[in-house]
């Protein structure tokens, strides 16, 4: 399973754009306390555009997918947006 790791500040982890493959099973993993949420900004790689931390999906499309993350603190308080200049993005192919 593909892991794409998220942490607040900066975002994303490692190299940009992740590259995965078609097919693969994959899951977005942050070691940050709270709610992440991840929204897929220009197209998706599957059928959803919206995903939750260790939330698995199956990349069934192929190209670049650019996402925005958000961090909600335990016990609610206001959202952050994580690297909100750049985000994060896939290669699936």
């Amino acid at each position: 399973m593909a892991e794409i790791k998220i942490s607040y500040p900066a975002g994303q982890v490692g190299p940009r754009p992740q590259k995965i493959a078609k097919g693969d099973s994959c899951r977005f993993t942050c070691t940050d306390p709270g709610t992440l949420e991840i929204e897929f900004v220009n197209g998706s790689p599957t059928n959803t555009t919206k995903f939750k931390k260790d939330e698995s999906f199956v990349a069934e499309k192929t190209g670049r997918f650019r996402f925005k993350c958000t961090l909600t603190p335990p016990g609610g308080g206001p959202p952050k947006v994580l690297d909100p200049s750049v985000g994060g993005e896939i290669d699936v192919g």
